[in-house]
C-alpha cells in the first residue's frame, strides 16, 4: 500500500511479510524448525520426504581413499543459504519518478494554461 502526502513524500507498507523478506534478502541461516519433522522435497523426477535429523551437523559427502572426510566437502546439513535482496521497491520507485515528475510538470502546465485562459477571459480578481 502507497500512501502519500502533500510535500510529495510518501510511505510504502506490505501486507505480507515476504514481500519485505525478498526485497531486502536475508542471511543464511540453520534451519531449527524442521528439526525431526517430515519434510516434502521437490526433485525432477516428483517430490520425495525425508526426515530432518542432523540439523546444523555436518554431511558428509567425500571420503579420501583412507576413508578420512575430505576438506571442504562437508556442508552444513538443513542450512538455508539466505537470498540476496531483489530491491524490487527501490527500481520501481527510480522507474515512476521521472513519470510522476512529468506529470506533475504537466499537472502545473494545466493550471498555469487554465490562469492564462482565466486573465484572457477577464476571470480573475
Amino acid at each position: 500500500m502507497v500512501k502519500g502526502s502533500p510535500d510529495g513524500s510518501f510511505e510504502i507498507s506490505m501486507d505480507k511479510h515476504y514481500g519485505r523478506l525478498l526485497n531486502e534478502g536475508f542471511d543464511a541461516f540453520i534451519m531449527k524448525h524442521v528439526a525431526g519433522k517430515t519434510v516434502p522435497i521437490r526433485t525432477s523426477g516428483g517430490v520425495i520426504y525425508r526426515k530432518a535429523t542432523n540439523v546444523g551437523g555436518h554431511r558428509i559427502t567425500k571420503r579420501n581413499k583412507l576413508g578420512q572426510i575430505e576438506a571442504g566437502n562437508s556442508p552444513i546439513a538443513w542450512r538455508h543459504p539466505g537470498i540476496k535482496g531483489m530491491h524490487f521497491i527501490e527500481r520501481g520507485i527510480a522507474d515512476a519518478m521521472p513519470v510522476l515528475k512529468r506529470a506533475q510538470g504537466i499537472s502545473m502546465l494545466r493550471k498555469t494554461v487554465r490562469g492564462f485562459q482565466e486573465i484572457a477571459m477577464g476571470d480573475f480578481e
